[in-house]
């Protein structure tokens, strides 16, 4: 029996939730809906918070992916398809 497709309801809370669990409250994080394929919806991740300011998108990128690997389900973290990580100096 194949699996059901993961809905973005069920991905995108999971998401925010472990990210804001790391990085804290002040980390703003919104997901967005992307369109999927037979095992469910993908979703992209914004997470701005100046805890990031002064590291090179490497750094951002592998603490963001970091938490998301250790804190989601694999079908999950499959399904996340991006994340763009930014400091607060870098938008405003």
């Amino acid at each position: 029996m194949a699996a059901s497709p993961l809905a973005y309801a069920a991905i995108a809370p999971a998401v925010k939730q472990s990210l804001v669990e790391a990085f804290g409250p002040e980390v703003i994080v919104e997901t967005k809906r992307a369109p999927g394929d037979q095992l469910g919806d993908k979703v992209f991740v914004l997470v701005v918070g100046s805890r990031f300011n002064g590291k090179t998108d490497r750094q951002r990128q592998k603490a963001v992916w970091d938490v998301i690997r250790g804190n989601l389900a694999s079908d999950q973290e499959a399904r996340v398809a991006l994340a763009l990580v930014r400091g607060t100096e870098d938008v405003w």
